[in-house]
């Protein structure tokens, strides 16, 4: 949690560097396995550019429009959507930086809810 809220926060998004948007990208359960085997943590931060990360991070944590879109935007609208970083990673994202407001969520999470009982559906 501290990572993504010292590096994400309103007051630093702005100057996120490659070398902490690797950090942040490689901290989250979505992305972890395919940092190990894939090197997905230097792909992410080679195959986008620091103000694109920097842009569209900050579109999805400090927006106003409805978080539904948000996250629509990062995955699919070419203005926003990041390469290697799917909707896993942006729902998870979201529950680390803001955690008062949403949970954390990624396709693992929702497989246990499920495992649980819970209809996410």
């Amino acid at each position: 949690k501290t990572l993504f809220a010292r590096l994400l926060s309103e007051s630093n998004i702005d100057k996120l560097t490659k070398d902490e948007a690797r950090q942040v990208y490689a901290n989250l359960h979505s992305g972890a396995m395919r940092t190990r085997r894939f090197g997905a943590d230097e792909k992410f931060v080679t195959e986008n550019s620091i103000q694109k990360i920097r842009t569209s991070l900050k579109y999805l944590l400090y927006s106003n429009d409805e978080l539904d879109l948000r996250i629509h935007n990062l995955c699919l609208n070419p203005d926003f959507k990041l390469s290697q970083f799917k909707s896993s990673g942006t729902q998870e994202l979201i529950g680390w930086v803001t955690p008062d407001k949403y949970p954390i969520r990624n396709d693992k999470a929702d497989e246990a809810l499920k495992l649980l009982g819970y209809d996410l559906d």
